[in-house]
């Protein structure tokens, strides 16, 4: 059977800041492993997990990510996760 075995039909699954340290040990990683080959350096990596504001996205930076994304915030604090973000950040995205 070569279907995925998917809990809730899916939906869900780890999610939010519980998941946060796994995820950042898994950009931290990753950039490791493309940062010893000179022709894989290039390439960006998006943390996705946990973050929901301006510590959690200057850790994903700090580990690697060149992008930082957003889901399970977004959904309990709608956009206004993004201004908590901006302000804890000092407007600074470039970290």
């Amino acid at each position: 059977n070569l279907t995925p075995q998917l809990p809730n039909l899916g939906v869900g699954g780890m999610a939010g800041p519980p998941l946060h340290a796994l995820a950042l040990g898994n950009v931290s990683t990753l950039r490791r492993f493309l940062n010893q080959t000179e022709e894989l350096k290039h390439i960006a990596i998006i943390g996705v997990g946990g973050v929901r504001d301006g510590d959690g996205f200057r850790r994903m930076r700090v580990v690697g990510a060149s992008a930082v994304a957003v889901g399970t915030a977004l959904g309990k604090q709608g956009v206004k996760v993004f201004e908590r973000i901006e302000s804890d950040i000092d407007r600074n995205w470039k970290l």
